[in-house]
């Protein structure tokens, strides 16, 4: 392959980020046998700003200038509000039996701006075909009820959730607004079973939606340099996932998993080429199904006094199917493996050497097929006066190893990405315990807004 020219690009960038949340939390226990009532209320508010600088040179084969340089920047201001409430309430019918039922509310509204602007006559000006702003407001009402009842050698819970959602999406530079209403229902079935006093048994079921992060649904053009960009969709629907699930351990230690999940409009990330512009871009699409079969084995091992192991293995085949992608019925399937283990070793009553690692085998996620990747962790802990104060040494991707190499699974798309972040990273952390060890810990719970902060992309 002979290089006819090439293009270098200096593509600096200045990212601020900042989030804030408030909650109020009320828990009062009604009567002595365990009825209780608890309200939550939280309000939470991200910004974000990204500016970013493309800075485009032209060479030709023999490395000089062939034309002038392109330079273009886009700003992208990003508001996220979200508000949300939540009342759970506890009902004991007897010793052996619980109904736990609740309401939800939440309330989310985004303001995306992007700006893109070129230099031209050395004056930065606006391109109004490719600035855009689009504003997104999603409102969720659920209500749940969970009823659990405990028999000799059994448990078993069973729960129904409703949801009604509401959203609109508003691209105001392109005039398109796009709204949704919608209602669905989340059965769930978990069973446990004691067989003995070493071997147990459970059975799960439950369907469950996961909703598009706020960025996905935004429909600007976000460049990663002159010939690689993406774009949200803002006709993506959410995906529901069916799953199944049995399990048996043996004295708490030994655990094994059999999984089986269908999933429907599944969001995907898509890379697709436009080979008349020679440029590669990633939208968000829905895929029709995907099928995942699982086995997960994971085990404790105590090989000495001081060297203590665990390990977690994981064998799973992920099919995806799709009608029509670029014109053409779509279908990949690939056995794959996970393997974690954490190694920690004790070289004095003080003294502590941690050593962790994975391997994920090649795998394909939706259109994408991903090599192998593999990674070692080192971390040292030292603890002092009297084991009040932890100093810990940890190095991640000790070899450096960590990257990415993605290839199409679509037969009619040829590309190859590699990608190599700053993986290799030193921390040094001290902590030091104040007061009693025996003080009461906080109790256990979770905000009325957690889901729809999961949904927040950092910049979007």
């Amino acid at each position: 392959m002979k290089t006819d020219s090439s293009v270098v690009a200096k593509n600096p960038n200045d990212f601020k980020y900042t989030g804030i949340s408030y909650n109020l939390n009320y828990k009062a226990t009604i009567d002595t046998l365990g009825q209780e009532i608890s309200i939550d209320g939280d309000y939470s508010k991200y910004t974000g700003r990204e500016n970013n600088n493309f800075n485009n040179q032209y060479f030709d084969a023999v490395g000089q200038i062939l034309k002038p340089p392109y330079l273009f920047r886009n700003s992208t201001p990003t508001t996220t509000n979200i508000k949300a409430a939540k009342v759970d309430y506890t009902y004991p019918i007897n010793k052996e039996m619980k109904l736990e039922t609740g309401l939800k509310s939440s309330f989310v509204k985004t303001d995306n701006n992007f700006i893109f602007e070129t230099l031209e006559n050395n004056e930065w000006t606006n391109d109004n075909k490719q600035s855009n702003r689009f504003l997104y407001d999603e409102n969720i009402n659920a209500a749940y009820a969970k009823l659990s009842k405990k028999f000799k050698t059994t448990s078993v819970q069973l729960g129904l959730r409703a949801e009604q959602t509401n959203s609109k999406g508003n691209s105001l530079t392109h005039n398109k607004i796009v709204k949704k209403h919608y209602i669905d229902f989340f059965p769930s079935v978990f069973i446990s079973q004691t067989l003995s006093k070493d071997h147990d048994m459970g059975f799960s079921y439950s369907r469950r939606i996961d909703r598009p992060d706020y960025e996905s649904l935004n429909p600007f053009i976000y460049y990663l340099d002159l010939y690689s960009y993406r774009y949200g969709n803002p006709f993506l629907t959410s995906q529901y996932t069916n799953s199944f699930e049995v399990s048996y351990s043996y004295k708490k230690d030994l655990n094994i998993t059999f999984g089986y999940s269908h999933t429907t409009d599944v969001i995907s990330n898509v890379l697709l080429t436009d080979t008349a512009k020679k440029t590669i871009f990633i939208s968000y699409q829905n895929l029709a199904t995907q099928d995942a079969y699982n086995i997960n084995i994971s085990y404790p091992i105590k090989i000495t006094d001081w060297w203590s192991s665990n390990n977690n293995l994981t064998t799973y085949y992920n099919k995806f199917k799709t009608p029509d992608i670029l014109g053409s019925p779509y279908e990949s399937g690939r056995v794959s493996i996970n393997l974690n283990t954490d190694q920690s070793i004790t070289l004095n009553p003080t003294t502590s050497v941690e050593l962790s690692g994975y391997y994920q085998s090649k795998q394909v996620t939706g259109t994408l097929l991903i090599d192998p990747q593999y990674s070692v962790d080192l971390g040292l802990k030292k603890s002092l006066m009297d084991k009040k104060m932890d100093i810990k040494l940890a190095l991640n991707d000790l070899f450096k190893t960590q990257r990415s190499k993605i290839t199409s699974a679509l037969p009619s798309q040829q590309y190859i990405v590699k990608e190599r972040w700053e993986s290799q990273i030193f921390r040094l952390t001290c902590t030091y315990r104040f007061g009693s060890n025996d003080i009461k810990a906080a109790r256990k719970r979770s905000g009325s807004s957690e889901t729809e902060e999961k949904r927040v992309k950092s910049g979007g």
